[in-house]
């Protein structure tokens, strides 16, 4: 008589692609909060708070209901990452997304992008404090759509994804690098071993009425109400010619 062999099971696991709406049940600190979202298949998660995220912006979202941003590591719907909390309020309770605001007479169906995915558009106008937004595939007027994101302009494309039937504005692609610190009263600190800067024209840093500003013409200029010069060494001033005043 042969022995039959073991039977295994294969345990499989949802995954989750692109970004999902959800809703901040309770916060763990500054860094982690208990979230849910739409299509949840085991219930809330914790999720880890993106540093892009104010430690003030993720108690607005979990106060007042805002809807927040989710993606997820590995597509694993137990590893969310929370990376953008969307202003407006929804109500307590839900996970639904909330309808976009009409724009239009007649409403208008958002042009067929999988929910989640992310794709490039431009903001064609803004009409009551609301961006609308057209991309490829968009065969009809332009859409209305939310930003997540402080918008510097209104001529560079932005990035866009569909979350339910609402569009939103997760981010734009600038020609510059912007840098800012977590709020507008905040401090920025860059530490490294070596760094370099270098532009094709101007490098200019300036605090109030202070002013260091270089260009590739070779030229340097320094403007202050006060300038103080210490060397523990030599202090020595070089030039073709030396003008004092």
């Amino acid at each position: 008589m042969t022995t039959a062999p073991p039977i295994s099971f294969l345990e499989t696991t949802p995954r989750i692609s692109g970004v999902r709406a959800g809703r901040v049940l309770r916060l763990q600190g500054d860094s982690a909060a208990v979230v849910d979202y739409d299509g949840n298949p085991g219930g809330p998660v914790r999720a880890r708070v993106s540093c892009s995220v104010t430690p003030r912006a993720l108690r607005q979202a979990a106060d007042a209901g805002h809807t927040v941003l989710l993606a997820f590591e590995d597509r694993d719907p137990g590893r969310a990452i929370l990376f953008d909390v969307v202003g407006g309020t929804r109500r307590r309770g839900s996970t639904a997304t909330p309808a976009p605001v009409a724009v239009a007479a007649s409403p208008v169906a958002v042009a067929p992008r999988a929910a989640g995915e992310t794709f490039f558009g431009r903001i064609a106008e803004v009409q009551g404090g609301r961006a609308l937004v057209d991309f490829a595939g968009n065969d009809g007027p332009p859409l209305p759509a939310r930003s997540t994101v402080v918008l510097r302009n209104l001529q560079d494309e932005v990035v866009l994804t569909r979350v339910g039937d609402e569009l939103l504005i997760v981010g734009q692609v600038l020609p510059a690098i912007v840098v800012e610190g977590r709020d507008s009263a905040g401090d920025l600190a860059l530490k490294c071993r070596n760094l370099s800067i270098e532009a094709e024209g101007t490098i200019t840093i300036a605090a109030g009425t202070s002013r260091v500003e270089l260009d590739a013409r070779g030229s340097a200029k320094t403007t202050a109400a006060e300038i103080v010069s210490r060397a523990r060494g030599a202090n020595r001033v070089q030039g073709g010619c030396v003008l004092l005043n």
